[in-house]
Formats: C-alpha cells, structure tokens, sequence
C-alpha cells in the first residue's frame, strides 16, 4: 500500500501542535519535583520527552514519513559520521540486513528496531547497539545485524514477521551461524 503524502495543511499543522508540545514540556518541568512518578535522569530530558509524546501523539503517518528517513539512509548517515565502514546485505526478498562489527563475527545479535513497524531506525538506536556491540565484543568476537525491515504502510502486517524470519534463516542457513551463536532482540528497550 503506497504512503500517501503528507499534505501543506498537515504539514502546517505541526506548528501549533510544537507550541503546544513546548506549553507541556513547561508544564511538565514546573511539576517534576511534585510528581512521584518515574523521571528521566534529568530536567531536560523530561521536557524534551513531554514535548515529543505529545508532538508525536498529534501527527499523521504521513507527516512522520516526511520528518524521517529510512532505515538503510539513517544507517548510511550514521556510519559517515562514525568514519565506520558500512556494511549492506540484501536478501532473496529484498530485505536488507545491515552490519555493526564484521559479518565473519563468531556471535551475532539479530536486531530487530521497534517503532511499531512504522518508524525506521534513528541515530539513538545505533548509537546504543554500536556501545553494545563493543562492549560485548571485549570477551567474544560480536556483530550485530540490523533488519532494516519495510514500515508500514508500504509493508503491511505481517511482513515484518516474514522478513524477520528470513533474516534468521539467511544467518543460519548462508552465513553458516549455529543457533547458539545467533541471539535476537525485537524492541529498542534491552536488557543485556
């Protein structure tokens, strides 16, 4: 199903929406030290996190597709600025798996970004798994194989699904990794 594009009035209509999002924020900072709740290590982070759910609770899909990218030009950009090589497979289906660490790597970490199969992977996410990957790689020899699977609308539910399988079939099956050797993961909240 192609994405439809976003229209000038939706695209306009993120203006009120940030000043709203900015009043929040505020808000939200002038009651931080009264709320019991769980907050974010610091006061600007709470303020940047109130103003982004309510921002992004007020958007269309549309509009979300034109603020990002994809996941494959969000992993390019990355690796540029990390002077890291990048690293692009692409399976039968079309789907590509892209590389932190070397594919040769004895273990590998099957990651599967969230974003409700919407949203593409952001600089954060590689940011974490390039610490991860490094961390881990200081006993064994790690990589970590990022599924850029296709977002929704363009890939309907359960695609991703498939495509998730394939990846771990092409590790095991074409890239000769043992079962054991393969681990996975299928959100951006971890626990190592």
């Amino acid at each position: 199903m192609p994405v439809r594009n976003a229209t000038l009035v939706e695209k306009l209509s993120l203006l009120p929406h940030l000043v709203i999002g900015l009043s929040v924020g505020f808000f939200r900072l002038a009651t931080r030290p009264f709320t019991k709740d769980v907050k974010p290590h610091t006061a600007f982070k709470d303020f940047v996190y109130a103003v982004m759910r309510h921002v992004l609770a007020n958007v269309t899909i549309p509009v979300e597709k034109w603020l990002t990218t994809s996941t494959e030009k969000e992993y390019l950009t990355w690796t540029q600025g990390k002077k890291l090589q990048s690293d692009t497979a692409v399976l039968r289906s079309g789907v590509k798996v892209h590389w932190i660490g070397s594919p040769s790597a004895e273990k590998v970490f099957l990651y599967f970004h969230g974003g409700g199969y919407v949203n593409p992977i952001t600089p954060q996410h590689l940011d974490w798994l390039l610490e991860l990957q490094t961390d881990l790689s200081k006993t064994k020899n790690v990589a970590i194989a990022i599924l850029g699977y296709t977002c929704s609308p363009e890939g309907q539910y359960p695609l991703q699904l498939r495509q998730g399988a394939e990846s771990l079939l092409w590790l095991l099956n074409e890239q000769g990794k043992k079962p054991e050797d393969v681990s996975h993961r299928v959100s951006a909240i971890h626990r190592v």
